[in-house]
């Protein structure tokens, strides 16, 4: 893990270098990242560019031979654009500095798109459909065990199992995944952009506002009552949200909204409302503020973030 952690690290440093027009030590760091991982698509695609701004045609071109034979599908979206480059230099075709940077912005724009662009279809939905009865089996399972403390242990190892799979599953399925420094520096720079945002910090006052509301009046007609649940608080404040975004916001909602937007808000949210052991009206419009939320802010970490702050408010609830 901290060899792959240390990949990223000098990558991400090498392409931050190599914007700043400083080449040399750009070109030094990314070669010591291909040291770690001399196969990685992303690492090679950026060293190539390296060397065409560095008019080393003949490096480059080995540099885009590799990303060839790795991933034949971005040949002509990604490859393409580099290798027009190196023929216009070439043949000593004089390119300004705008209008490389124009190129290489493009070059940057599409690279992001197919490093956080997911396409889920059918079998993807059966696949999940197979983990679920899996899931339930060994649920029902679980219900047969006569010591409960155990039956909370294994719920939580079992649980945290499945959610490493699915996140995993997720987090892979971009033709180009990030990788594991970048995965870790998206989500902390999300947040913090997330957390400087206006609207989303008024919309976390307004959701504490509407639960301490409903759980005042609730626990004055004796709806509600107050207990204590330390263990599995883990599971409904951290893993529980997780799970259920990347589940149903993150791969259920993205594939029926290629059919219908509406479609995909009522039947994602109906799913989530039949999940739950103790569903009610509140968990289907649960749904339907957490889907719009991911529209808006256009990550998952969005609906994640406040997901887990209301399960945090109602933990203590039941």
């Amino acid at each position: 893990m901290f060899t792959l952690l240390r990949f990223g690290k000098l990558l991400e440093a090498g392409i931050a270098l190599y914007k700043s027009k400083q080449y040399s030590r750009a070109t030094q760091l990314t070669d010591e990242a291909l040291a770690i991982d001399s196969r990685d698509f992303t690492a090679n695609f950026w060293r190539a560019r390296m060397a065409i701004a560095e008019k080393k045609n003949d490096l480059a071109k080995q540099h885009i031979t590799i990303c060839k034979e790795i991933n034949n599908k971005l040949e002509k979206p990604l490859i393409e654009p580099l290798e027009i480059l190196m023929k216009r230099y070439k043949i000593n075709e004089y390119i300004s500095d705008r209008e490389f940077e124009k190129c290489d912005n493009e070059i940057d724009e599409k690279l992001e798109h197919y490093q956080h662009y997911r396409e889920f279809n059918i079998s993807d939905i059966l696949k999940l459909l197979k983990y679920g009865v899996i899931w339930v089996i060994l649920s029902v399972l679980l219900l047969y065990l006569n010591i409960s403390s155990s039956r909370e242990m294994l719920e939580f190892i079992f649980g945290s199992s499945f959610l490493v799979c699915l996140v995993a599953y997720y987090l892979r399925k971009p033709i180009l995944p990030l990788n594991l420094w970048k995965q870790c520096t998206y989500i902390l720079i999300t947040c913090k952009e997330l957390m400087k945002r206006k609207s989303f910090i008024i919309l976390i006052a307004s959701l504490f506002l509407a639960i301490k509301i409903m759980l005042y009046t609730a626990i004055h007609f004796g709806h509600y009552t107050k207990q204590l649940v330390p263990y599995s608080g883990i599971i409904i404040v951290m893993i529980a949200p997780i799970y259920e975004e990347v589940l149903y916001r993150g791969i259920l909602y993205r594939f029926f909204k290629r059919y219908n937007r509406l479609l995909a808000y009522i039947v994602v949210s109906l799913l989530f409302f039949f999940m739950h052991e103790d569903a009610n009206t509140i968990h289907f419009i649960a749904s339907i503020i957490l889907i719009w939320v991911y529209d808006k802010y256009k990550t998952l970490i969005a609906p994640i973030i406040i997901h887990s702050f209301c399960n945090l408010l109602l933990i203590n609830y039941k």
